[in-house]
C-alpha cells in the first residue's frame, strides 16, 4: 500500500544534502507515526561525481554527528546508497524538493524527460525547498 504522500529530495549526486534531507524527513515521520501516510527519500540528477550506489559522503556524515543529529538520522545516513531518479519516482502523490536552484525542473527533464516533468510541474509537485534562492551548501565540493 503507498502512502498518501511521498517526498523525494534532489541533488546532483545523491550523497550529501539529499540523504541528509532524507534522514531528518524520515525521522520526523517516524517519531510522530506518520509512516502510512508519508514517506521520504532521495534521488541525485547525475553519477558524474560519485557513482550510483555510493554511500553518503563521508564530511555529511561528520557534519550531521557535529550536529548531534538523533539516532535515527544517522542510521538512515549509514545504510544510504545513492540512487538516480527515474521516471517511475514521477508519480502521484510525489512532491519533490529540490536543494539546489539549477536543478529545479532542467536537470529532472534530463533524467525523466519533460512530459512527467511537465505533468509534475502543473499538479504543483515541483518545490525549491531554497532560502533567498540560495543553494544548500554542497559539503562535497567543501562549501
Amino acid at each position: 500500500e503507498m502512502a498518501e504522500f511521498r517526498f523525494i529530495y534532489l541533488c546532483t549526486s545523491n550523497v550529501c544534502r539529499s540523504p541528509l534531507a532524507h534522514a531528518i524527513a524520515s525521522d520526523f515521520i517516524q517519531s510522530h507515526h506518520l509512516e502510512s501516510r508519508v514517506t521520504a527519500c532521495s534521488r541525485g540528477l547525475t553519477d558524474n561525481y560519485s557513482e550510483w550506489g555510493s554511500p553518503a559522503e563521508p564530511r555529511m556524515i561528520i557534519a550531521a554527528q557535529n550536529a548531534n543529529v538523533s539516532t535515527g538520522v544517522m542510521k538512515t545516513l549509514q545504510d544510504h546508497q545513492s540512487m538516480l531518479l527515474t521516471v517511475e519516482d514521477v508519480v502521484d502523490p510525489t512532491v519533490f524538493l529540490f536543494l539546489v536552484t539549477s536543478h529545479h525542473e532542467d536537470w529532472v527533464r534530463q533524467s525523466v524527460g519533460n512530459e512527467a516533468v511537465d505533468l509534475a510541474s502543473r499538479q504543483g509537485r515541483l518545490r525549491l525547498i531554497c532560502q533567498n534562492n540560495e543553494d544548500v551548501p554542497d559539503p562535497f565540493f567543501g562549501e
